[in-house]
């Protein structure tokens, strides 16, 4: 079975962004299809490193401030957080990760 990666994001009449798919699961959705799903590791892998590169496009100073990592550690943090934080969104736990290589981020 293969776990299918949709990811939507519309924006409301405001200008606010609206995510859908993976942004918009919970952290225990996350673990629950991580264990269902063989390939749940890996799209939920990629969603997390599209976040950051999202980050590290429009963070000013320092461009890639998770140098020193890897994708298995970032994937790994962001997977215990949404093991102690269940009802929270997987978008937190990467927050998360972004706040403990870059306090205050995002900058006003």
């Amino acid at each position: 079975m293969t776990f299918a990666l949709d990811s939507s994001v519309a924006a409301t009449p405001d200008g606010k962004v609206v995510i859908y798919s993976l942004g918009a699961n919970t952290c225990s959705t996350m673990i629950d299809e991580v264990a269902r799903y063989a390939d749940g590791e890996q799209v939920y892998m990629a969603y997390i490193e599209g976040f950051l590169t999202a980050v590290n496009f429009q963070a000013t100073g320092e461009a890639n401030f998770f140098s020193g990592t890897d994708q298995r550690a970032r994937y790994r943090f962001v997977l215990l957080y949404c093991e102690g934080h269940p009802v929270d969104s997987v978008p937190s736990g990467v927050v998360a990760l972004v706040h403990k290589f870059k306090p205050g981020w995002p900058a006003p």
